[in-house]
């Protein structure tokens, strides 16, 4: 369960959030309300919060400022607001989004469905079940096994049913040899240095791949490799050496 916070100074504009919520959104518990920064920041030290619901403009303090307030932002931070302009310093604060009023439901479900991935993540790797090693001395094997967090609890997969792994911001897909992709709360640096002792290669700043599934490289600029599911993914100029040393040519 989802626990979260909505702190705006509009009385209207919590209502109608919190009817969508109710109305579109499962397993998500809503543990305290908030007009002002002031009281918002009151409610989250009171509570473990998971999400906060945050408006920009309030008078006294805005949004940024009570964020500011913390020394550790251990929270996932949507931003609702009116305005368009306050889109970069939101990034700053690593939003998980920023959704403009009036809400659109379907944008509200995905980010929720972002928080519930990124709480999973977290539960995850406090349990310390995000890898469980069996023998991967042979890689070629791969009998190794990662779970990955969803919004329901875990998949776990042999790493050898990976095909390659591509960053979006701060996620991560993962796609799978049976076609089915899982997005995951964590960025690709991330799961780089998880999954490079298991044969994976970072060969772009978007995409990380299981050499074992290559099926062959094109030569170019950086060059494009192709994947024994057909896929073909480009190769940066500067990975281009690395790769090539690994693939022994």
């Amino acid at each position: 369960m989802i626990k979260a916070v909505i702190i705006d100074d509009e009385p209207q504009a919590r209502i109608v959030l919190k009817a969508l919520l109710k109305e579109y959104i499962k397993g998500l518990k809503i543990v305290g309300e908030a007009a002002s920064a002031k009281t918002g920041i009151k409610i989250i030290k009171e509570n473990q919060v998971d999400l906060v619901f945050l408006d920009i403009e309030m008078p006294r303090m805005d949004g940024f400022g009570m964020l500011r307030q913390f020394d550790n932002i251990n929270f996932d931070i949507v931003f609702t607001t009116a305005y368009s302009n306050y889109a970069i310093n939101a990034i700053k604060f690593s939003a998980l989004d920023y959704l403009l009023k009036p809400i659109d439901p379907d944008e509200l479900k995905i980010a929720v469905e972002r928080c519930k991935q990124r709480v999973n993540s977290k539960k995850a790797q406090a349990e310390g079940i995000y890898f469980l090693p069996d023998d991967f001395t042979n890689l070629q094997h791969q009998n190794s096994k990662i779970a990955l967090p969803t919004t329901k609890g875990f998949r776990i997969i042999q790493v050898s049913d990976l095909f390659y792994c591509e960053a979006a911001r701060n996620y991560t897909t993962f796609f799978l040899e049976d076609g089915q992709q899982i997005v995951v709360g964590r960025n690709l640096k991330y799961f780089n240095e998880k999954l490079a002792p298991f044969g994976f290669f970072r060969i772009h700043e978007s995409y990380l791949i299981n050499l074992s599934q290559l099926k062959n490289y094109e030569k170019g600029r950086g060059g494009q490799v192709t994947l024994i599911n057909d896929v073909v993914l480009d190769v940066s100029r500067n990975r281009k050496s690395e790769l090539l040393k690994l693939m022994s040519l």
